[in-house]
């Protein structure tokens, strides 16, 4: 790990308006700190959580920025928060870690697709958007470890677009044996579709 450079804040005005601190930063561990201060509190004098949020979110980001290739960007496209105790003195001291090497998985996946697809093809969620991905953005494979975990994607997949898995038929179940490494994916053999009753049952 280096120290900060200088003008790594700089990329982050609000974090710097709420006074983020970052005391050590490389592209295997970012740590920040946030002082108690009464002007970033919610009522009783204890620190709001959008600021606990916001501190947790810069330090992921300059972890995220900092493994970035050359001319790409990032962006938070989602974030969930515990909130565990209040903060009403002191500091408060936030640490991401980049991701552990990926273990390989060798075995076979489940997913669901509209029938103009190929099953090994992320072109409906480049398209259409999917869970860590925005509609118009770039293509990517999800894949279940089991049959149950992708109907219930599906099921989650009808909510969030309001129509229900109804107006997601029909739909085409597979199985894919694959290998998944860090950076790419070598499927093996795609099994024959099964009925779109067999997904909703």
């Amino acid at each position: 790990m280096t120290d900060p450079p200088v003008d790594l804040l700089a990329l982050m005005p609000f974090a710097q308006t709420l006074g983020v601190e970052v005391l050590a930063a490389g592209p295997d561990e970012v740590r920040a700190r946030l002082f108690w201060r009464e002007r970033l509190c919610t009522a009783g004098g204890v620190l709001h959580g959008g600021v606990l949020m916001a501190l947790a979110d810069s330090t992921g980001a300059l972890c995220a920025y900092l493994n970035l290739p050359d001319s790409a960007s990032t962006t938070t496209i989602e974030s969930k928060t515990n909130f565990h105790r209040a903060v009403a003195d002191g500091h408060v001291d936030a640490g991401r870690v980049a991701a552990a090497p990926l273990t390989p998985f060798i075995g076979q996946g489940f997913r669901h697709l509209g029938p103009r697809y190929d099953p090994l093809s992320g072109e409906g969620a480049r398209l259409h958007g999917g869970r860590f991905n925005p509609p118009g953005s770039f293509p990517v494979l999800y894949i279940c470890q089991s049959s149950p975990c992708a109907v219930a994607e599906l099921k989650r997949l009808g909510e969030r677009q309001a129509i229900g898995v109804e107006g997601l038929l029909p739909r085409v179940p597979t199985a894919t044996r694959s290998t998944l490494t860090e950076c790419s994916t070598s499927p093996t053999a795609t099994s024959a579709p099964r009925s779109a009753s067999a997904l909703t049952s």
